[in-house]
């Protein structure tokens, strides 16, 4: 069989079954190669469904499923002190590009993550991604962190973008550039379970709600990151 016919057979079984998200939108996250792609739009139970290859998340802790999420679509809120997601084993190459939606007021202190690899059991590179406090704004560590310029504690939704080529990271926010460092070296790919809404060495939880987490195993380029954006 085709690659394409493959493709093609992966955007006909991703059509939203339980959550009503944004079928335009999946199918750019899926043409556009994604490895993996949890859009957080189921209505009950414990399991995030994964839409590539089953890497489905366990649901566990304070997680309430099928609230309001981008326009008419759904999402996932967490309580901030045990909601969280773990999802089925990932490899994240060196270079690559993290996408996810999040919706957030003020955090708290110290910092909050949305995703983590920082989990026992997954080996490489480790990557970090959330917000601080006072003002919030994205932040993505790989032992160095690059910072947003643009704030986002404003609880409205937000779309985050992190891609790395191995030694420059880069954050787009709602389809455009916001800011890049480089000198973060990130050499080795990453291996095992991910988390959604929780960062395992800090303990430390996601207080808001989330939506559409999807990896890519290349760096997404503007223009795809711009229609992503507006396929919402």
């Amino acid at each position: 069989m085709s690659s394409l016919l493959k493709r093609k057979d992966v955007l006909a079984a991703s059509k939203p079954s339980s959550g009503g998200g944004s079928s335009a939108y999946q199918n750019k996250v899926l043409a556009d190669g994604a490895l993996a792609y949890w859009p957080l739009d189921d209505v009950a139970g414990t399991t995030a469904r994964e839409l590539v290859s089953a890497k489905n998340g366990t649901i566990s802790g304070g997680v309430t499923l099928n609230v309001a999420g981008v326009s008419t679509n759904k999402a996932m809120t967490f309580n901030g002190t045990t909601g969280k997601i773990v999802t089925g084993s990932v490899t994240i190459p060196a270079i690559c590009t993290i996408e996810g939606w999040i919706k957030t007021g003020s955090v708290g202190t110290p910092h909050k993550p949305y995703i983590s690899t920082r989990l026992t059991g997954t080996t490489g590179d480790p990557i970090y991604l959330g917000v601080t406090i006072a003002p919030v704004t994205i932040f993505a560590f790989y032992g160095s962190s690059v910072v947003s310029v643009k704030l986002v504690g404003d609880s409205i939704w937000h779309q985050c973008v992190v891609t790395h080529d191995t030694w420059t990271a880069t954050i787009y926010i709602d389809g455009v550039f916001d800011a890049a460092l480089s000198a973060i070296a990130r050499n080795n790919s990453t291996v095992g379970p991910l988390s959604i809404g929780f960062d395992e060495p800090t303990t430390f939880y996601w207080p808001s709600s989330i939506a559409d987490i999807s990896i890519y195993p290349r760096m997404l380029t503007p223009a795809e990151i711009t229609a992503h954006y507006s396929a919402r």
